[in-house]
Formats: C-alpha cells, sequence, structure tokens
C-alpha cells in the first residue's frame, strides 16, 4: 500500500515533437488528436475551452572587548598583526571597493569632486571580503561559478574562491594566483602571513565532504604569485537537521575560536567552542581543545579572550523553559586546557532572548529583549566570580555596541517608533551599577535594515572618535498617507554627531543602490554601494552635498541594439529613482556608466504611489520602445503602457511620448494562458517594425461556482509608428484559452491552442493559429490549421512548423515526487488510496 502523500497511478505526458509541412492553401493536413495535457493536473480549465461566437463577443473584465580585532593578544608575538578583511579599503588615495555586480573596482580618490575609475577585475562571483597588502588585493569570493568535468561530462558548479590581484597598475589588474575553497566561507584574518579561512560544507556542495562540516585552512600569502595551503583542520557536525550551519570566529595571536548555534536532535543542551592553536607562524593549525558552553552562540561578540581567560556569554534555548542567558569563564592554561574558572546566570525581569553582547576589558555588556530592551552591565574583574551589576530598560533592542571607556554607543532597532526604526545610543556606564541613557536619535523610516549582520556590522557601523561623527549605512522604507502614497524607499549614509556627553542628528547623504559602506578621505564622506561610489561635502553636516557620483556597476534588466549603440533598462530599488535607461556603444556593452540616461521616475512612473513593472525593451530606427505595466499601489489598478524613447543623441535620450494603452482587470493575463502542462514556447510580446503585438486573456470567475473558466482572448496591437499617436487596437481571437506564445515571421504574427474533442473528453485539438498584420489597422485571421501538438517553432523558409504533441503515459507504484522527476506533468491519484 502507497504511504500517505504517494500515489499509486500516475501520469507523465510525453513530448513528440514533430515537424507539420503547411501548406499555401492552409487545408487541414489530417485530422490530428491528442491527449489533454490539463487532464489530471489540477488545471483551472480541465475541460478545453472550445471557439467563441462568430461575433467575437468575450467576458468582461581582539582583546579588551575587541573580538581579537588587533593587537597581540593571548601572548603571541607582537610582531604579528591582526588584520580583518573588508568589502572596500583605502590605501593612500586608492579606494578598492567590491561590488556583487562588477567585482573589484580602483578609484582614484584624489580629488573628491572629481572621482576616477583607474580600473577594475570582472568577477562572476559574489565578494565576501578582501585584503590589500601594497597594491595586491587577497580576495574572497563566495558563489564562484565555474565549469569543471565529472564523470566525463562537462558541469556547472559553484565553490567558493580565494582570488590574488596585482593592482600595480590598475588599468590592468591582474590575476596572480588562486584557491579553491569548498563550501561558503564563513570568516577569514591574516595574521602576519598565513590567512585563515573558516568555510562551511553543508554536505552536497562540490567538492565537499559526504556529511556537513566546518574546514579551517591555512594559506600562506608570503608570495603572492603562490599561494600555498599550509594546513587543514575539519570537524563534523551533526548528521541531521540540527546542524550548526555558518559559524563565528574570534581570533587571537594564538589561538582561533570558532564557535555557532548548535542545535541537538537528542534534546541536549549546550554548545561547542572549537580551539585551534594557529601559534606557529608558519600555519600549522592543531586542534587543541573544546569548550563546552551553555547556550548557543549566534555571533563573535559571545567570545573575548583576555588576560589568560576566555569569556562567553551563550544565549539561552527558545523552546525549554527556564533558560537565561548565562556568563561563562575560562582560564587559558594552554590551548589544550581551558579550565571552567567561573559562571554566572543573569537574572532577568522576563524571559527574553539575547540580542547582542560586548566585552570591554574587565566589563562586559548583554542585551536582551522582548517588547522592552534591557541592558545588563557584568563586572569581569575577578573572572572566577563574574558580577551582573546594574540594568537599564528601554524600548526597542541594541543590535550591536562600541565601548568607548565609561561611555557605551549602540545601534539598535524599534519599529514601533514614529521617529525611525533605526536607533543610535550614547550610554554613560561610569557606574557600572546603574547605566544610563544619556541620549536616543531615530531615523531610518517606517522599516530599515542594515548591511552586514552581526558578525560583520562594525565594518559598517563607523564611530569616528577624532571628528565626533558617527556613519550608519541604512536602506529603508518610510510609510507615507499625504496625497494618498504608499511611501518611500530611502538608502544613504546616516550622519551622527556626538560627544562624550551629546549625540545629535546630523543629514543625510542618500545613496544609489543599497548603502554598504560609509567613509571619510579628504575631509569628504564617501557612499559605497554595489552600483556606485559617491561622494559628499559634509561642511555642513546638517545637509551633505552631493559631489561627484561614479558608477561602478549597472543593473539591467533588459537591454536591446539601437543603431551603433545598446539601450539599456534598469531598476534600483533602494530609492525613488526605480527605473531609468541610459544609452552605451555597442563597442561597449557593459559600461557602469551610459553616454547619457533618462529617468524615469518622474517622466514615465507617474509619480507618488505608481511605478513601473515588467518592462520590455524593444528598438527600431533611432528610436527605443518601453512596454510595460503601471501599478498604481493607491488603489491596486493596472494598466499596460509605453514609452518612446529617441536615442539619437545618446549623450541625452529624449523622451518623445508615455502613454496609457488599456487598463488591465483583476483577471487579465499577457503571454501563454490555461494550461500550465502545455510546452512553453514563443514569447508574451512580439516586434514587427514600430509594431508591438501582446498576447492577452481575461479569465472569468463564476461567484456563484467559486471557479474560474476561459474567458476573452485577444492580440494588443500597439502603432507606434508616429510617436506622438500611438494607435492601440484590440483583436479578438476565435478560441477562448491554452495558448502558446507567439511567433512572428515577416508581418504574420503565429501561436497555437488547443480545443476539446467533442467525440473523447480526454483528447483534444490542437491548431496552429496565424495573424495578418501587414496592414495594423486591419489585422486579418488567418484560416486555423489542425496540427499535431502545440508549436514549438516556425520555419518561414521551408513554410514548416515544429510542434510538440502530447500522449498520457500510466505507471503504477510512482510517487509523485518521482513522476516529477521522470519528466510527468500532471498525477491521477490512486483513488483506492
Amino acid at each position: 500500500m502507497a504511504s500517505l502523500g504517494w500515489l499509486r497511478t500516475t501520469l507523465l505526458l510525453t513530448g513528440l515533437i514533430l515537424f507539420v509541412g503547411i501548406q499555401a492553401s492552409c487545408t487541414t493536413p489530417g485530422d490530428f488528436v491528442s491527449d489533454n495535457p490539463a487532464v489530471g493536473s489540477g488545471n483551472p480549465f480541465p475541460t478545453g475551452g472550445g471557439p467563441l461566437p462568430p461575433t467575437g463577443a468575450g467576458g468582461a473584465g581582539g582583546t579588551g572587548g575587541a573580538g581579537g580585532l588587533g593587537g597581540a593578544p593571548g601572548g603571541g608575538d607582537p610582531g604579528r598583526v591582526i588584520a580583518e578583511a573588508d568589502i572596500v579599503q583605502v590605501a593612500g588615495d586608492r579606494l578598492y571597493a567590491l561590488s556583487r555586480y562588477g567585482g573589484l573596482n580602483v578609484i582614484d580618490m584624489t580629488r573628491p569632486s572629481d572621482l576616477q575609475l583607474l580600473g577594475r577585475y570582472r568577477t562572476q562571483a559574489t565578494p565576501f571580503e578582501m585584503y590589500v597588502r601594497g597594491s595586491v588585493v587577497v580576495g574572497l569570493f563566495t558563489s564562484w561559478a565555474t565549469h569543471v568535468q565529472l564523470a566525463g561530462a562537462w558541469q556547472w558548479v559553484q565553490t567558493s574562491q580565494v582570488l590574488v590581484l596585482d593592482s600595480a597598475n590598475p588599468a590592468s589588474v591582474r590575476k596572480l594566483a588562486e584557491f579553491q575553497v569548498p563550501g561558503e566561507i564563513s570568516d577569514s584574518r591574516i595574521v602576519g602571513n598565513i590567512l585563515y579561512v573558516v568555510s562551511y560544507q553543508n554536505g552536497s556542495c562540490y567538492n565537499c565532504a559526504t556529511g556537513p562540516r566546518t574546514t579551517v585552512t591555512s594559506l600562506d600569502v608570503s608570495n603572492p604569485s603562490s599561494v600555498r595551503k599550509v594546513d587543514e583542520l575539519a570537524f563534523d557536525e551533526v548528521h541531521d537537521q540540527w546542524g550548526w550551519g555558518r559559524r563565528s570566529i574570534t581570533v587571537t595571536t594564538s589561538r582561533l575560536y570558532v564557535a555557532g548555534r548548535q542545535y541537538s536532535s537528542t534534546g541536549e543542551l549546550g554548545s561547542e567552542i572549537q580551539v585551534v592553536d594557529i601559534a606557529d607562524p608558519a600555519g600549522d593549525l592543531v586542534l587543541a581543545g573544546r569548550v563546552r558552553v551553555d547556550g548557543q552562540i549566534t555571533s563573535r561578540w559571545q567570545m573575548d579572550e583576555y588576560q589568560g581567560y576566555l569569556r562567553v556569554v551563550s544565549q539561552p534555548w527558545q523552546w525549554v523553559q527556564g533558560t537565561v542567558p548565562t556568563v561563562q569563564t575560562f582560564q587559558i592554561r594552554s590551548s589544550a586546557e581551558l579550565v571552567p574558572a567561573g559562571r554566572l546566570a543573569l537574572v532577568l525581569p522576563r524571559p527574553e532572548q539575547l540580542q547582542s553582547t560586548r566585552f570591554d576589558g574587565t566589563r562586559a555588556y548583554a542585551i536582551t529583549a522582548e517588547r522592552t530592551d534591557p541592558l545588563f552591565t557584568i563586572d569581569l574583574s575577578d573572572p572566577a566570580a563574574p558580577r551582573q551589576v546594574g540594568e537599564l530598560e528601554m524600548p526597542g533592542f541594541i543590535y550591536h555596541m562600541e565601548p568607548r571607556g565609561d561611555r557605551l554607543i549602540g545601534l539598535g532597532f524599534d519599529q514601533q517608533n514614529p521617529l525611525g526604526a533605526l536607533h543610535v545610543n550614547l550610554f554613560d556606564v561610569s557606574d557600572l551599577s546603574a547605566p544610563r541613557l544619556i541620549r536616543r536619535v531615530n531615523f531610518g523610516g517606517s522599516w530599515a535594515s542594515l548591511p552586514e549582520d552581526q558578525d560583520r556590522i562594525q565594518k559598517a557601523f563607523k564611530v569616528l572618535d577624532d571628528t565626533g561623527l558617527i556613519l550608519v549605512p541604512f536602506s529603508g522604507h518610510t510609510n507615507v498617507t499625504s496625497a494618498g502614497c504608499w511611501g518611500t524607499y530611502t538608502s544613504g549614509i546616516q550622519l551622527v554627531n556626538f560627544t562624550r556627553d551629546s549625540l545629535s542628528l546630523a543629514g543625510l547623504a542618500p545613496a544609489y543602490g543599497e548603502a554598504r559602506r560609509g567613509l571619510i578621505h579628504r575631509e569628504a564622506l564617501f557612499a559605497v554601494s554595489d552600483e556606485r561610489v559617491q561622494s559628499f561635502d559634509i561642511t555642513n553636516r546638517s545637509a551633505p552635498r552631493l559631489l561627484d557620483s561614479l558608477a561602478v556597476a549597472r543593473q539591467v534588466q533588459a537591454a536591446v541594439g539601437v543603431q551603433d549603440y545598446v539601450v539599456r533598462l534598469g531598476t534600483d530599488w533602494w530609492n525613488n529613482s526605480t527605473t531609468s535607461l541610459d544609452v552605451t556603444p555597442l563597442s561597449q556593452p557593459d559600461l557602469a556608466q551610459g553616454l547619457g540616461s533618462l529617468d524615469f521616475t518622474s517622466a514615465v512612473e507617474g509619480g507618488c504611489g505608481s511605478y513601473m513593472s515588467s518592462g520590455r525593451l524593444f528598438g527600431h530606427g533611432s528610436r527605443a520602445y518601453v512596454l510595460y505595466h503601471d501599478y498604481d499601489a493607491r488603489t491596486g489598478a493596472r494598466s499596460s503602457a509605453a514609452a518612446i524613447v529617441d536615442v539619437a543623441n545618446p549623450a541625452s535620450p529624449k523622451l518623445e511620448a508615455n502613454r496609457v494603452l488599456a487598463a488591465l482587470g483583476p483577471y487579465d493575463t499577457e503571454g501563454a494562458s490555461g494550461s500550465n502542462n502545455v510546452v512553453f514556447s514563443g514569447d508574451a510580446v512580439v516586434q514587427i517594425g514600430s509594431t508591438f503585438i501582446s498576447s492577452r486573456a481575461r479569465i472569468e470567475y463564476d461567484p456563484l461556482l467559486g471557479t474560474t473558466r476561459p474567458g476573452k482572448q485577444w492580440l494588443e496591437i500597439v502603432d507606434a509608428a508616429t510617436p506622438s499617436n500611438i494607435a492601440v487596437r484590440e483583436f479578438q481571437l476565435p478560441f477562448t484559452a491554452f495558448t502558446s506564445g507567439l511567433h512572428v515571421h515577416g508581418t504574420t504574427v503565429l501561436t497555437s491552442h488547443y480545443e476539446s474533442s467533442l467525440s473523447d473528453a480526454g483528447k483534444v485539438h490542437f491548431y496552429l493559429d496565424r495573424v495578418d498584420l501587414s496592414n495594423p489597422a486591419a489585422p486579418r485571421y488567418l484560416a486555423k490549421v489542425n496540427v499535431p501538438g502545440s508549436l514549438l517553432a516556425w520555419d518561414g523558409a521551408s513554410g514548416r512548423a515544429i510542434t510538440v504533441d502530447y500522449r498520457r503515459v500510466v505507471q503504477t507504484g510512482v510517487s509523485a515526487y518521482d513522476c516529477l522527476g521522470r519528466g510527468g506533468a500532471g498525477f491521477t491519484p490512486d483513488p483506492l488510496n
């Protein structure tokens, strides 16, 4: 008997590719009958669609709290400096910036008002972070895609990669070496000349172990041209759904602590921190010890080594009542021997989860959150007897903390605050028993996000003590109700002024794309996203003034060739300039910054609450045509629209026309309709010169039966030969639904549909449909032709159609999942099971 969720009888639809000759006389070559692709598929129209009446009537419509950030803690060699990576690095007047879309970019920042792209190195991967050592860039990448030969066949796989580049001549960045890291990179550090890379393998990634595991790999990078693997240490994870996943690390010059959230399928509480001895300057690794802690480790900030002790604040277990954050200290006698010294279970006013922690010398701070946000202060001056000293409650929660002596700066969230979802806080912790909030400033709109997780947020959240300035890159959405607007997106660098006893909100430097980093160089502010580097004059911090904007990448959703140029259409959801069109030379289609551009936000999108969706781009003559759907978020109304742009002068694209073509009903669809078991081919929109044809259908809903059925099926014909007078016509097709995509041959548009057989409900007849558009003002439907299957392609030279026929194959004892794996498109369940 089949178990629950299995089918005893399944239906496989097999596709048979056929070549059919269509004669000029358009006579039916034969009585071709196919199995109904919709039977057993759960399709809303299981019986097919019959022809409409001839009239065409249709339906209606570090240390000291630094977590190993520097220095030489743990008794290591003071000459071994710990270096952390980031997606941006500054060397002299050069900015090295990694983009998720454009790879490595080298930018001259000598004149903030005139940024110059010195060179780039393209990659087809996701940058994780990088180090810059002189002119050598050591980059770490995830999702590195490449072709490999496996079992005699080439396969496309993804892995992680360490890539060493020479940027001495930035106009021609050279690859010096590369090293493959299986799995997903979790973190890294360079100590001396050794690069330590921590990666997680989930058991199914390319070139990984067969089970989940975490690896620590040491690489000698002293010779950039020959990166050499020194050692590797691997420890297996739990081989079930309770595995750890990506881990956090804390590093000293002698030890590397690796920990992460651990679960147990047996219900056992507690986690282990792996202690890796890295004292050997040559890079040898030794798994020296394992430290058992009470709860989970969710970020690097929960571990810290200070003056011979490891201190840990672990996370309580969500599903176990009565568990609380626990402070534990361990005396470090050696990397292999860490002896428990002290333990403190925090006393909470109510059960809460740990949100953030931070160590600072003999102090520690822990933040928990439920509806209010308590800050707990902990005295670690006696490691054997940690003490919970003070407590402060406040709304929201703190995501990250930066200690500054007897002051503490915190970055947090409070989605309920009307002044903004993000906040920066200044605390007075001079009296550890009575922490006090000096000032909080809110910003970021109704909903906001930060560009990094807790393990890396300190790389984005910058506290600049010498200038009394805090930089916060963020992206957010503001709910606006005035004038019926639905809201606006914002992305940028928020400036916050601070002194020892004051905190005040300054201005916002708006960014193009998701703001990921902010930095100060030559007294100017630089905002870095994956798309652009922008510079701002912040002489008046309340009103940052844009100096220059340099594109380093361009997100493109559509592109088309127009004469000697490429016209590109792109969208940026991180700010209100959501859609833009730009022009580049045909010889340089991947230029980040085009010759000229046109902002569609005000020109096309209609402003407040209205935006473009599903934009399609076409070219003809010296014009670009954008066919799109206009969506009004205030009313939910949709319409089809067209914009015509003259690009004869590529430096200054000119909007010639923008017109709403037709209102779209709630059940109107574009493209192939009906059965999803028909092999899709063709397109939803096709072009004949300056005429554009789209296939549309209206599905009708019967409220009495609670079901849907096929309704009107038509072509929307847009004649844009004269931009000032765009003509729009609807041409109703003489059938209801189940169409394939559109094809074009000369001035003829081709598609296909099927109709139920009158003699057998399980059979259908497929028909080839052709519409003559030699005169767009008077479309002409040519006689339908019965063909064996749906239209896959059309060969105009020979007058032959390539079709796909459908036959049912019944197999017993096969699950629905296996049926799909064998190409099955529909299922008929066993009525007895």
